[in-house]
Formats: C-alpha cells, sequence, structure tokens
C-alpha cells in the first residue's frame, strides 16, 4: 500500500487530499465451511474517487465489494482450501488519514512465505 499526501488547489481553504494506491495478493480460506466471508480494506477519510477497482478469486473477476465508511468490503463463498485472492485500487479521499490497528490476540503458531 502506497499513501500519497497533498494539498487541495483551487479551494477557499487548502484540505489534506491523499491518494492510497493498495495492491494486494493473498491466500484466503473458509474454516467453518458455510456462509458469507468479508474481506475488509482501508480506504481514506471522505472518499472521493474510487478507481480502476481489481478483484479477483481464482484468477475469475469479482466484484461483489462495497464501500462501508472507511472500508472497502468484499463478501463471497469461500472454498475451505487456500484459494488465490487479489485485490487493487487507487483511491482519492480528503481529511485526516488514519490507519487502525486490528484487533489483536496471542498468535500459538504462524507461517510466513
Amino acid at each position: 500500500m502506497s499513501l500519497k499526501p497533498g494539498l487541495s488547489v483551487g479551494t477557499a481553504q487548502p484540505e489534506s487530499i491523499y491518494t492510497a494506491q493498495l495492491t494486494a495478493k493473498f491466500e484466503a480460506f473458509n474454516p467453518t465451511r458455510n456462509g458469507v466471508c468479508e474481506v475488509l480494506l482501508p480506504l481514506p477519510p471522505q472518499i472521493i474517487s474510487l478507481a480502476d477497482l481489481e478483484v479477483t478469486l481464482n484468477g475469475q473477476s469479482n466484484d461483489s465489494v462495497e464501500i462501508r465508511g472507511d472500508k472497502l468490503a468484499w463478501f463471497g463463498t469461500l472454498p475451505t482450501e487456500p484459494t488465490p485472492m487479489s485485490i487493487a485500487y487507487p483511491a482519492i479521499g480528503k481529511g485526516v488519514y488514519n490507519l487502525q490497528t486490528p484487533p489483536s490476540g496471542i498468535l500459538d503458531t504462524f507461517h510466513i512465505d
């Protein structure tokens, strides 16, 4: 993810403008074997533009997304085995940009490739 700050041009009061570029490739799966899954991704505050959104699941285009406040939410069914997923978009917003830390806990095991 890249974040490019800037200031508005031609407005009475200068405002912070952010361009966020996200490109993510990962494997997703449904450990519960039923129900709808979600993937939540950050968006700039007071979003102005979301363009060139590309979402693929197992190499197939998938457009099951919606904007929920300051998040982009993908929703759908996932298989029980790890499946390649990719999400990419540039988004522009204004105001103060805050990345919230996700809820955390203690990891018993983890794997890094």
